[in-house]
């Protein structure tokens, strides 16, 4: 049998399968979907945080509240007892706007995070 005639076997079966249960094959192409995202997601993020030049960078007003404490291996509740607030940064705050909001300038943060880091190194997990 050519490999065209089982090409087009294979896709026929493919095609029936979906008229018989659409909604399961739907759901089956979006979870395969979904999964491929979260995967494609999770080495993205795992390259990036495994690169030297991303760990403990200096700390920059535009940067998110977030990044620094992936930056500085803290975890949000960390960070937030660092920087001194009741509750970690909501999503996508700045340090820029923490240290507004808070009137703590952003060297003095800075220096926060610094000794959260190095007391976490020196006592931590």
């Amino acid at each position: 049998m050519p490999a065209h005639t089982v090409h087009c076997v294979g896709m026929r079966r493919l095609f029936a399968l979906w008229r018989r249960h659409p909604f399961l094959s739907s759901a089956f192409v979006l979870g395969a979907l979904l999964t491929a995202m979260f995967i494609a997601r999770s080495v993205m993020f795992t390259i990036y945080w495994s690169d030297p030049a991303h760990r403990f960078q200096e700390i920059e007003p535009w940067m998110p509240a977030r990044y620094v404490a992936y930056s500085w291996g803290l975890t949000p509740e960390e960070l937030a007892a660092a920087l001194e607030l009741d509750a970690p940064p909501r999503r996508g705050r700045t340090m820029g706007e923490i240290s507004a909001r808070t009137g703590v300038p952003l060297a003095v943060l800075a220096e926060r995070i610094r000794a959260a880091a190095q007391g976490r190194e020196d006592g931590g997990r």
